[in-house]
């Protein structure tokens, strides 16, 4: 299955973040997100901008749909600092 278009929702989902946590570091990042989907062009680019490098360049191989199960798989997590934040966060390939 091809990569889709995702909501601000689905992305904050996917990232293991509220809603509200995703928009307050999209604010932080200076990203304006419109309402509507995501085109898998600017999710890359969210997420490079959020310090998600590793799941951004995960993403670009995929030729499938990143899914929730897939981030929660313990053997393909990864610890990776946060940008403007003092705690680790674990980030799913």
């Amino acid at each position: 299955m091809k990569h889709e278009p995702i909501t601000k929702s689905q992305l904050a989902d996917l990232l293991g973040l509220s809603l509200r946590t995703l928009q307050r570091k999209l604010l932080r990042a200076e990203l304006n997100i419109p309402r509507g989907l995501i085109s898998p062009d600017s999710q890359i680019q969210i997420l490079m901008k959020l310090g998600y490098s590793a799941l951004a360049a995960q993403l670009r191989k995929k030729s499938g749909r990143i899914n929730r199960s897939d981030m929660l798989n313990p053997l393909m997590r990864i610890s990776t600092k946060i940008p403007g934040e003092n705690r680790k966060k674990m980030v799913t390939l």
